[in-house]
């Protein structure tokens, strides 16, 4: 028997030990925050990935008084997928802090958010697994590891705040739950806070809800509320999508999930879960499902099959519209589940060799604990992909997107020194340089351009949200000033090679297309102008 004191002591030490890690886990986000900002003519900026870029665009033009707008004056249009976080973009905005830092600030409250779900993911595994510390901490301490949640979270994703959301609304429910109380009406006003977050938060609320049903309303009448609660949210915000935007939907949905062959997307989606889980790394789904059952089969209040009910909603989710487009730190879209993946996986671990191991006469002994903690270390190299490795934990790559982000920003300055103020830009990457240099932008890739999101495409090449594009649209009706980019599949084009040229400006050095008929928006009076299949070798433009 352990004595109190002993037991006193143990915990005090568990506290300092995750209070220690807690600070390597703030001080290693720091780093990554700063590796992620870039440099141009001497003044740094704080960016984040473009898609929460583009958030910043729309939310820096309702702080500024232009509406929920991408181009200032310009058609609403959802692009965006978060409006809470959108919103709340807007107001750090408001704040009046230099635009340069405004995603650092944005940043930071992410870091909040990563060390709140650290807490918890403790705090849910004690209520799930009580009288067992030992499995909080290697959850915690498993979740701190987990790469892609982290990076995700500081890039500016909004899915690691979808799970705080998640997971703090679970700690609410199961509290209840395990008191023999009904679920009180806050844990889905908490939900209800991820819908407007989300729209598709709606899969984890309605999980949560249908759980609640079965295994913890008295009566139908009680989950009354909370059904009309959830309902109402959603109901509000398609009626506000349709009033402001014109669409009840955001934009991004039509573009990744509208108009593309369904079959062709869930083969797509499951293919890259299985990139995830490929070679070594199937060992996590095996032992997961190995370790899941037999706790499923014990599950007396059904507390552990409400989290994989939203882990497998959540990974159906993926599989449903087609993956992802960036995957290198597995999707986005799976950060809500993760952590109580890791949850599971880490209780499911205890219970096999410290219980049904114990019964079986394992002769391992006092070998166990160590053991556990083997695997848990062992769980860090299977769960992180290798880019997680090389960005996150040995800092021997730079993040990702940066590269892109100095481009991306470099281009910004470049066409405010040199470009008129009411020229028309087609762009790929919407986020960062829009945010900089203030211009009538259009996106080829659809993701503000009602148009281009409702297309029909035969096939889903390029993954979601790249698998749409309309050439036709581009050169024949809207015709932009300058491209912000080359891409053979455009240089190809015969109106391309014909309606435009190359232009070289030596300060800062930037090659853009600009069609021949707007050259007078290109400023610099020490152009050159190249032909668009020669801008390299600066073969002399034909006017």
């Amino acid at each position: 028997m352990v004595s109190g004191a002993k037991r006193s002591r143990q915990a005090a030490l568990r506290r300092l030990l995750f209070a220690l890690a807690l600070v390597a886990y703030c001080l290693c986000s720091l780093r990554y925050i700063l590796a992620t900002s870039v440099v141009e003519e001497g003044q740094r900026w704080f960016v984040l990935w473009d898609d929460a870029m583009i958030s910043m665009q729309y939310a820096r033009n309702l702080a500024y008084g232009h509406g929920l707008v991408w181009n200032v004056g310009g058609e609403p249009v959802q692009g965006f997928t978060n409006l809470g976080i959108t919103l709340f973009m807007a107001f750090l905005h408001g704040l009046a802090i230099p635009l340069p830092y405004v995603s650092l600030a944005f940043q930071l409250v992410n870091l909040v958010v990563l060390v709140g779900i650290l807490f918890g993911i403790h705090r849910l595994a004690r209520l799930v697994f009580p009288q067992k510390p030992q499995i909080a901490d290697g959850a915690a301490i498993l979740t701190g590891l987990y790469g892609p949640l982290a990076i995700w979270g500081l890039q500016g994703a909004d899915f690691p705040i979808q799970a705080a959301i998640a997971i703090g609304a679970l700690c609410l429910l199961l509290e209840a739950h395990k008191e023999g109380r009904p679920p009180p009406l806050s844990v889905f006003v908490v939900l209800a806070v991820g819908i407007v977050i989300r729209e598709d938060f709606a899969l984890v609320f309605g999980t949560v809800w249908l759980w609640s049903v079965c295994f913890a309303f008295p009566n139908w009448r009680s989950a009354l509320p909370s059904a009309l609660l959830g309902l109402g949210v959603v109901v509000v915000l398609l009626l506000f999508s349709q009033w402001y935007f014109g669409d009840p939907l955001p934009n991004t949905y039509y573009l990744k999930s509208g108009g593309h062959p369904r079959l062709e997307m869930v083969i797509n989606g499951f293919r890259q879960l299985m990139i995830f889980y490929s070679g070594f790394k199937v060992a996590v789904l095996v032992l997961f499902v190995a370790y899941t059952i037999p706790l499923l089969l014990r599950d007396a209040d059904r507390s552990l099959l409400l989290l994989v009910l939203l882990i497998a909603g959540q990974f159906a989710y993926f599989v449903w519209i087609g993956g992802d487009w960036a995957i290198d730190h597995m999707s986005r879209y799976l950060m809500v589940a993760m952590p109580l993946f890791i949850l599971l996986l880490v209780g499911g671990t205890w219970d096999f060799l410290l219980i049904r191991a114990r019964t079986a006469g394992s002769a391992l002994g006092g070998g166990r604990l160590m053991l556990f903690w083997a695997q848990v270390a062992l769980f860090v190299w299977l769960l992180n992909p290798p880019a997680s490795f090389s960005e996150w934990h040995l800092a021997t790559e730079e993040p990702r997107y940066r590269k892109e982000n100095a481009l991306n920003l470099h281009m910004a300055y470049g066409l405010c020194a040199y470009t008129a103020p009411d020229t028309t830009v087609g762009i790929f990457w919407a986020g960062l340089t829009p945010y900089v240099c203030s211009r009538d932008y259009l996106d080829l890739l659809g993701r503000t351009d009602r148009h281009i999101a409702k297309k029909r495409m035969t096939s889903f090449e390029g993954g979601p949200g790249h698998a749409k594009w309309d050439w036709d649209y581009v050169f024949g009706e809207r015709k932009p000033d300058v491209l912000a980019t080359f891409i053979p599949e455009i240089q190809a084009r015969s109106d391309f090679d014909g309606d435009y040229c190359a232009a070289r400006m030596p300060r800062p050095r930037l090659i853009i297309p600009v069609r021949k008929d707007a050259l007078d928006k290109i400023l610099d009076r020490d152009r050159r102008l190249c032909g668009v299949r020669d801008y390299d070798r600066c073969i002399p433009c034909e006017l």
